[in-house]
């Protein structure tokens, strides 16, 4: 099998997509030689910071990338090399991978009516995707939730029948259930910890009018966004309005070999997501299970697929900071014992969703695909490869 990995996002870069779209064709890579296309980024990080890994480390992995980042030079470029691939590459072990409804235009449209062999398969985060009519066009879906799958095929009928597959966001290895003196909180404040994108969908000012509702030994620490970024100066100055400065503190990204220590030093992490029309079951939602912290989460349908309620996290009314706190006291007021055991239930639900469960679970999928893709064409008399 041989795998084109093709998204419009920069790399590097330090957006959620182009994290998750670059992890995941370096995990690929573990399996099948996988090429990669991006656009150019300016991120100034280290790749392996990033991205968790180190290009040599993965030698099935190429990352293509065009000379220049003007973004119309930059698309054509693109085109091209993936073109190229497919001109010499394709065939019935081939496979399309893309994450986005433009590259899935293109590649339906660029397979339409050609001897041009390949399973096309798209792997749907978002119902605000600009899906349309093409997305039937591809031979297998992904979904990173349950609820997303639901969602889509109640959008589009016709995918019913389309070979679909769960991709769980996933950890590298199940990590160890913490020692009981890392749990210890002494004297000092309730640190509750958001990492993550700073968008207004991530539902953070529902965060910091919590932190005002609770006592003041119950803090805040918002990381991600960069110095400068509008949206992120607006939530400081909401913080300011507030009278939270000394409560809420803010901090640049971290880069991935950072941030460990950083989430360690929480007593909880919050994940105040709004609505999940922007998304599905996030990424940050298992590195806050594999961090072993408490985690307090919005009571939406793909958090629910994770968490359960007072079992291995805590759930709270989207949108509602007056919920939110009452988690984090509900939190506070626990036995080190309890929080323990809910941190070591939270660590059970990863079991499953390791790199190496992933890969032979989609790998098992994706063999099938070319085959249902060759007869498919022979059927219809739609050409296919020599």
């Amino acid at each position: 099998m041989r795998i084109l990995s093709y998204h419009n996002v920069a790399v590097p870069a330090t957006t959620a997509h182009s994290l998750y779209t670059t992890r995941t064709s370096a995990d690929l890579s573990l399996r099948a030689p996988v090429l990669m296309i991006a656009a150019r980024g300016r991120s100034n990080h280290p790749f392996s910071s990033l991205y968790g890994f180190r290009r040599e480390e993965r030698p099935g992995l190429e990352i293509s990338l065009p000379p220049s980042s003007n973004k119309p030079l930059s698309s054509l470029w693109r085109r091209a090399v993936a073109a190229r691939w497919i001109a010499t590459r394709s065939g019935s072990g081939s496979v399309v991978y893309v994450t986005q409804a433009r590259p899935l235009r293109h590649f339906a449209r660029l397979r339409a009516g050609r001897r041009r062999r390949f399973a096309l398969v798209v792997e749907c985060h978002s119902l605000r995707e600009a899906w349309e009519s093409e997305i039937a066009t591809a031979d297998g879906l992904m979904f990173t939730s349950s609820s997303l799958r639901s969602a889509m095929l109640e959008r589009f009928p016709s995918l019913r029948e389309k070979p679909s597959f769960l991709s769980h966001h996933r950890i590298a290895a199940v990590p160890p259930v913490p020692e009981a003196s890392e749990l210890e909180r002494g004297n000092g404040p309730i640190r509750l910890g958001y990492v993550g994108s700073i968008l207004p969908w991530k539902g953070l000012e529902v965060l910091i009018d919590a932190i005002r509702l609770l006592p003041d030994s119950f803090h805040a620490h918002i990381i991600g966004g960069a110095e400068g970024d509008e949206y992120r100066s607006q939530l400081i100055a909401f913080a300011h309005s507030k009278g939270l400065a000394e409560r809420v503190r803010f901090t640049p990204f971290l880069p991935t070999d950072q941030l460990a220590s950083k989430l360690r030093s929480l007593d909880c992490l919050v994940l105040p997501l709004a609505a999940e029309e922007q998304g599905s079951a996030p990424m940050k939602l298992i590195e806050y299970l594999a961090a072993s912290r408490p985690v307090i989460a919005s009571d939406l349908p793909s958090i629910r697929e994770v968490l359960t309620h007072r079992w291995n996290g805590l759930l709270f009314a989207p949108g509602d900071p007056q919920s939110l706190a009452a988690q984090a006291r509900f939190l506070s007021e626990t036995s080190l014992a309890e929080r323990l055991q809910m941190i070591s239930r939270g660590i059970d639900v990863l079991r499953p969703r390791t790199t190496d469960v992933w890969l032979a679970d989609l790998f098992g999928w994706l063999e099938t695909l070319p085959a249902i893709r060759a007869r498919e064409e022979d059927a219809s008399g739609s050409p296919g490869s020599p």
